[in-house]
C-alpha cells in the first residue's frame, strides 16, 4: 500500500473503532491514533441504536456488547 492509500482514523471512541474493525473486515488496513492510553471499561453510550445494531450482528459482534 503506498502512502496515497494510508488510512489514518483520529480517536478511538465508538465511531473511530467501527470505522477500524469496518475497513479491516473490507480488506483495508488503517492506523487508529488515540491520546489515552486505553479506551474505558465500561460503554458511556445510553443505548445503542438498532442500525449499529445489525451492523454489529452482520460483524457477529453484537452479543459482546449486549453482555452488560
Amino acid at each position: 500500500m503506498g502512502d496515497a492509500n494510508r488510512i489514518v482514523i483520529v480517536g478511538a471512541g465508538p465511531v473511530g473503532l467501527s470505522l477500524a474493525l469496518g475497513l479491516a473486515r473490507q480488506g483495508e488496513r488503517s492506523v487508529l491514533l488515540e491520546q489515552k492510553k486505553a479506551t474505558s471499561k465500561h460503554s458511556k453510550a445510553p443505548g445503542i441504536h438498532v442500525r449499529t445494531r445489525e451492523i454489529f450482528r452482520q460483524w457477529g459482534i453484537e452479543e459482546r456488547f449486549l453482555d452488560v
